[in-house]
């Protein structure tokens, strides 16, 4: 924020979209609700609240930003946050994959402690079929750069791909 190259307006638009992404339209409520109903029983649409408003805010903050940044039309700007949604669904459920079928030692923490797991609640092979899902629909959502959008496919498989 402190760069000259950023008009004041955009600076503006750039915390409104961090204070939306961790404040109560945000992160603030996704992990009220998931302390909150901890102990509850919970369901799908539980669930994807949850993590759309964590872990997908986050992602989704950041390619807001850097749509802004970047000069992006309301269109573009629309696909990459999008694209980030869905990366950051998927990427929560690959999380909770991990953390009932991973490695403590590859994934680097502790295990099995979630209990608000997306893949205890659907199963491992419909959690799979999330993944490809919710996979193919970010892809899809990057269609309006055509050939630009390259690195930015592949960093989201990479995310997607990983195991730790």
């Amino acid at each position: 924020l402190k760069s000259d190259k950023l008009q004041g307006a955009e600076k503006l638009e750039i915390v409104s979209i961090l204070s939306r992404a961790y404040g109560f339209d945000g992160l603030a409520s996704g992990q009220f609700v998931d302390l909150k109903l901890k102990d509850k029983n919970i369901d799908f649409n539980i669930i994807r609240f949850i993590n759309q408003k964590k872990t997908a805010a986050l992602f989704s903050a950041s390619s807001e930003i850097a749509a802004v940044i970047g000069g992006a039309t309301k269109n573009e700007k629309q696909a990459l946050v999008d694209f980030a949604n869905n990366v950051g669904f998927v990427f929560q459920i690959i999380d909770d994959l991990l953390d009932i079928a991973g490695d403590e030692k590859t994934v680097g923490k502790n295990l099995k402690r979630d209990e608000m797991n997306f893949v205890k609640l659907v199963g491992v092979d419909k959690a799979k079929l999330y993944i490809k899902e919710y996979q193919l629909k970010a892809e899809k959502s990057l269609d309006i750069f055509g050939d630009k959008a390259q690195t930015l496919l592949a960093f989201g498989r990479y995310l997607i791909e990983r195991a730790a």
